[in-house]
């Protein structure tokens, strides 16, 4: 079982010394990787734009827990049937722990996540216009978009 965070370092000394102890990864071996994953867990606070690893971890199917704020550009539902959201640490706790250890938690965001990626697709007017990566458990492809 992997747990994840996302922690944004942003020094070029650490970059490199990061890429260099470990290579970047194929887009299937990414693939493979992220879809090990029980949960993409992002206790984002503040930020100044959009957070686009969700958008893979919807697109795969990857629950997710997330504060409110790395939620907003989502627009995901309030009812939890996509993402666990939660502000304060104890809450945020809680729903990390929920979606590690109960399966059927655990699938119903998976499913969740998966339907709200191809809402967001179908949403976009320009999706047909250009091409969107589309990254599916076991391999990447590029399809137009819906």
């Amino acid at each position: 079982m992997h747990i994840h965070t996302h922690n944004t370092h942003t020094t070029q000394t650490y970059t490199h010394t990061y890429t260099h102890m470990h290579p970047i990864p194929s887009q299937a071996g990414m693939v493979r990787e992220l879809t090990s994953w029980r949960a993409m867990i992002v206790p984002v606070l503040y930020t100044t734009g959009i957070n686009t690893k969700v958008y893979t971890a919807l697109a795969l199917g990857i629950p997710l827990v997330i504060t409110s704020t790395a939620a907003a550009p989502f627009d995901l539902p309030a009812n939890g049937s996509v993402a666990l959201v939660a502000d304060e640490a104890e809450a945020f706790g809680r729903a990390v722990e929920s979606t590690i250890v109960s399966d059927t938690v655990w699938r119903e965001q998976s499913a969740g996540s998966r339907r709200h990626w191809a809402r967001l697709l179908n949403d976009d007017r320009a999706a047909a216009d250009v091409k969107v990566r589309r990254l599916q458990a076991g391999r990447g492809e590029e399809e137009a978009g819906d």
